[in-house]
């Protein structure tokens, strides 16, 4: 009898240590992924996590609301080096392989650096962009492609006025059926 008596107590003492050891990883791996949550994620680093290739846009909309979202960040926001060109590089592939083409690598770095440079010296600020309405957006075929245009509006604030710049943006479907940016140019 006392035999058996000692295995239950030492069967009942490893049950509860295992449950002991279940429980606390259980509350150490939850604290874990709680900090891992809380973890803030600037504009910068929430642009450069989208992966295109996975989740592109949908619709011509969707493409200038993502290029805008990352336009924000490019005239707004503080980022390193590293981060400028994965920006940039990130608004070439919402670029129609046209655009690509008629730009020289080294000079799009250098001229958009020089232009979001002068524009944050100059107290210049992207307070607001709004795409226009599905709606809105004017559907054609040209050379047997599916174009698009559609407005963009953005609001610069420069000290304590504000400016409206509306631009007309031309998009074009590629093989693949995503909507690429085509050029864009100031509404007259």
């Amino acid at each position: 009898m006392k035999n058996k008596e000692k295995v239950i107590r030492y069967a009942i003492v490893l049950v509860v240590m295992a449950v002991s050891i279940l429980v606390l990883y259980h509350h150490v791996a939850n604290m874990t992924r709680a900090n891992q949550d809380n973890v803030p994620v600037t504009a910068v680093q929430r642009v450069l996590l989208k992966d295109l290739t996975k989740e592109y846009p949908a619709s011509p909309r969707e493409v200038l609301k993502f290029y805008n979202s990352l336009m924000e960040c490019l005239y707004n926001e503080d980022y390193s080096d590293d981060e400028f060109m994965k920006l940039a590089d990130k608004a070439k592939e919402l670029y129609d392989d046209e655009l690509l083409a008629n730009q020289i690598e080294e000079l799009y770095y250098a001229s958009l650096k020089t232009e979001v440079r002068n524009y944050k010296d100059n107290g210049k600020r992207l307070t607001n962009s709004w795409v226009s309405a599905s709606t809105d957006v004017e559907y054609y075929n040209l050379y047997n492609r599916e174009c698009a245009n559609l407005k963009a509006i953005y609001t610069i604030r420069e000290g304590a006025t504000t400016q409206n710049t509306h631009e007309i943006y031309v998009l074009r479907k590629d093989s693949d059926g995503h909507w690429k940016i085509l050029g864009w140019q100031l509404e007259s």
